[in-house]
């Protein structure tokens, strides 16, 4: 039976993701994450585990579309007044009006995530680096990791 592609998978919990990535890992190495880091539970489960008995380098590459970075430029002329959002991952879905105040809320509670996600990997000896999805991969490649000294 075909699969209903309007229905929303639920995804696997961060730390489960952690727990069998790090189980994989045998040997030396380099292990990169690749997320948003929005997961609505806490990283620091997960990013124990990636961290226990770690025998490799980690680096998390935290990914972010233009419109997380900044709400404002998914539409023309901005995002204002009453709008309905829907979560891409959960399918759940809220009714809210945009307005200046809520956007400088939601820029102050994205740059504590991202810095608290900057945090948890450096004290854990991670790597970390925030990128934008529109930043071509070959860009990401041969500039993004080098600069943030992610590959020699």
């Amino acid at each position: 039976r075909p699969e209903d592609p309007t229905r929303h998978q639920q995804a696997e919990p961060f730390d489960a993701s952690m727990r069998r990535l790090a189980n994989a890992r045998k040997g030396n190495g380099l292990a990169v994450v690749l997320s948003d880091f929005l997961a609505q539970d806490d990283l620091e489960p997960g990013l124990n585990y990636l961290h226990a008995g770690q025998s490799f380098d980690a680096a998390c590459l935290q990914i972010l579309s233009p419109g997380e970075l900044d709400p404002e430029t998914e539409m023309p002329r901005g995002l204002r007044g009453d709008v309905r959002l829907t979560d891409a991952e959960s399918a759940r879905a809220a009714e809210v009006t945009v307005g200046r105040a809520l956007l400088d809320r939601y820029h102050k509670r994205l740059n504590a995530h991202l810095d608290r996600v900057a945090e948890l990997c450096r004290i854990r000896g991670f790597r970390h680096a925030v990128l934008n999805t529109q930043t071509p991969i070959e860009d990401v490649v041969l500039d993004a990791l080098r600069r943030h000294h992610l590959v020699g």
